[in-house]
């Protein structure tokens, strides 16, 4: 598996083989624009946008920002403005998820991305309903209650550093 920065071959890739079943299973990031965040991540400093590949195969998501912690007031964290894996990686939409851990490895990604630039693994943000139990209960990150945000009324959660050392 490589990690990568996102180009526009990996829209073409989502739209061919993540999309359809997307908007078949009726999934939260259906509707999600690809093509404007790694175009947002080549216009703006402190955004990336990552590719996670198995071969050719188009694996997994992830756009990242900077922002402000909410847990130490005064210090930065690495947010996560959007995660997704492929379809066929997902519990709920696959009986039998072909790559586990990969919703991990892109968490485990977003830490280390913090580390490098100095924010001790702090990483934060907003959850849909259907993560939230990933979040608090299997990766323990702190639920600092519901805000709301641009697309609606979300839990954000953030990490400690602790927290990421423990998952690193």
């Amino acid at each position: 598996m490589a990690i990568r920065i996102a180009d526009a071959s990996d829209v073409d890739l989502w739209r061919r083989t993540w999309e359809p079943e997307l908007v078949r299973a009726r999934a939260d990031d259906a509707s999600w624009d690809w093509l404007e965040y790694i175009a947002r991540g080549r216009r703006l400093d402190g955004v990336l946008v990552l590719a996670v590949l198995s071969g050719t195969r188009l694996e997994g998501l992830l756009s990242l920002s900077t922002g402000a912690s909410r847990l130490a007031e005064g210090s930065e964290l690495v947010y996560v403005e959007h995660i997704a894996t492929a379809p066929w990686n997902r519990d709920g939409l696959s009986d039998s998820p072909e790559i586990k851990g990969l919703g991990r490895l892109l968490m485990r990604t977003a830490i280390r991305v913090s580390v490098l630039l100095g924010y001790e693994g702090r990483v934060g943000l907003h959850s849909k309903p259907v993560s939230e139990a990933f979040y608090r209960d299997k990766l323990g990150l702190r639920d600092l209650g519901q805000e709301m945000v641009e697309d609606g009324e979300w839990v954000y959660f953030e990490a400690s550093p602790e927290v990421a050392r423990r998952m690193l």
